[in-house]
């Protein structure tokens, strides 16, 4: 059997290219956190005004929040590696995000404390 058999629905050949985008789970790391944004490390540099979704483990549970990249700069450079650290606005969490980073605060809080 043959790909175009196997098809659901006729491709459609593209004259020239039609450039795409791809949404990949990258690693990152959270060194700052408010109700209003974070600060991140990554070892990419993440486009001024670009919008992505930040799964953020808090706890027991993960929440996905959508956040826009508000600043990004070189933070180190050594070692064959090149460090970014960008700051991230949250664009309209939900309640239940906004709980979720309420508690990681206090939390937080609570071990800087003792």
């Amino acid at each position: 059997m043959s790909d175009a058999e196997r098809r659901d629905s006729d491709r459609v050949k593209i004259p020239g290219d039609l450039e795409c985008e791809v949404l990949v789970y990258q690693p990152m790391t959270l060194t700052e956190i408010s109700l209003g944004g974070a600060l991140v490390e990554t070892a990419f540099p993440l486009p001024l005004d670009s919008s992505h979704d930040l799964r953020l483990p808090i706890g027991s549970t993960s929440v996905i929040v959508s956040a826009r990249v508000v600043h990004s700069h070189i933070s180190r450079i050594g070692g064959g590696h090149v460090t970014y650290q960008s700051g991230i606005e949250f664009v309209a969490p939900s309640g239940a995000v906004v709980d979720a980073i309420t508690a990681l605060l206090v939390q937080l809080g609570a071990s800087r404390c003792g």
